[in-house]
């Protein structure tokens, strides 16, 4: 009988999983892209780093000289050297992104079904525009959610070489390490929700009067280690993703609406676990970002749905007829704010 109940989950599991990667693979297929994304940038210069060397260790050593995080570039570099797609790389990361968000969740909620709702609300919490074309980010956040996957399980030795894999693939993966020790120290305490939703409010006043503080600080830390090439993420004070005049409410909205989403999670939920606190430290850096520095406010956004998704489910666990008529209200106005941000990109982003 659990032989059977064990084939019947990893049938479902493996059902989920292609779903996810052949949904991904049809978003490649179907697609135009626009010259100026992050994903083309990369793949012609893999292109032309192929054409350079010809050998990997060479090309390996050039690469920890120019850039330390290496693992991205050296992905594709592997791909053209077996002459696959460079599309497959991204698939493969994308679909990985996915996958971990569901696991977690088909893992640790046995009891709830992961429903419609749930889902969209994972897509529109990082745009999938977003996720698709910031590729290199994409691919070190994937390998974060395995960290964190690791973490839940108790695996911490795994967890810290997921951790190291992450920031070789995107630096600015460092900035979430604190965040995980913060998140693993604070959940043994207990804390009311009185004095959660205090710290929100005090929190939002100083970003809203400071909010170029955090960045000032990142700047600092990377211009004092010589990190010129990653300044360029702290530099950019004056392009606030919420007062930008060159952004549309088709970006905007979902912005908006997965900052006061997060917050309204973080007032509800009396469960203060890790992920609890991951959510809350996550959307207290999305306060000083979303009004200063959109490089950001996006990568911010894009780490965010596998604590989300949890918190989400965590508050439908308590059966309370209000809260699952509160998420699922909030998850309606997610859809058609995913309907917008992506009739905004229709220039860039064309499905045929």
């Amino acid at each position: 009988m659990n032989m059977y109940i064990s084939l019947s989950i990893k049938k479902q599991r493996n059902k989920l999983y292609c779903f996810i990667f052949f949904s991904v693979l049809l978003s490649f297929v179907f697609s135009t892209f626009n010259e100026e994304l992050d994903l083309i940038r990369y793949y012609e210069a893999a292109i032309d780093d192929y054409k350079e060397y010809n050998n990997w260790v060479t090309y390996l050593k050039v690469l920890i000289e120019r850039d330390f995080d290496f693992i991205y570039s050296l992905s594709l570099y592997f791909a053209l050297q077996l002459g696959l797609p460079l599309n497959l790389v991204s698939i493969c990361y994308l679909s990985l992104y996915y996958i971990a968000i569901s696991e977690v969740l088909r893992r640790h909620f046995p009891g709830l079904k992961v429903v419609w709702y749930v889902f969209f609300f994972v897509l529109m919490c990082a745009p999938f525009i977003w996720v698709r074309e910031i590729s290199r980010n994409l691919a070190a956040f994937g390998f974060f959610y395995l960290a964190i996957i690791s973490y839940l399980e108790h695996r911490y030795k795994s967890m810290l070489c997921w951790l190291i894999v992450s920031v070789l693939t995107h630096i600015s993966m460092i900035m979430y390490v604190p965040l995980i020790l913060g998140a693993h120290v604070v959940r043994k305490f207990t804390i009311t929700n009185t004095f959660i939703t205090l710290t929100i409010i005090v929190m939002l006043v100083i970003s809203y009067i400071m909010p170029s503080y955090l960045l000032d600080i990142l700047a600092l830390v990377m211009d004092g280690r010589g990190i010129s090439r990653y300044s360029l993420y702290a530099s950019l004070e004056t392009h606030g993703a919420l007062l930008s005049p060159n952004i549309g409410y088709g970006d905007k909205l979902p912005m908006a609406y997965i900052y006061i989403y997060s917050i309204a999670l973080l007032i509800r939920n009396k469960n203060h676990d890790f992920m609890y606190w991951m959510l809350l430290f996550l959307t207290i850096m999305l306060s000083f970002f979303i009004l200063s520095n959109m490089m950001f406010t996006n990568r911010v956004i894009m780490v965010m749905p596998i604590f989300v998704a949890w918190n989400t489910y965590s508050i439908l666990r308590t059966k309370k007829v209000f809260d699952k008529s509160l998420i699922k209200k909030m998850s309606v106005l997610g859809i058609l704010l995913v309907l917008a941000h992506l009739y905004s990109y229709r220039d860039t982003f064309t499905i045929f």
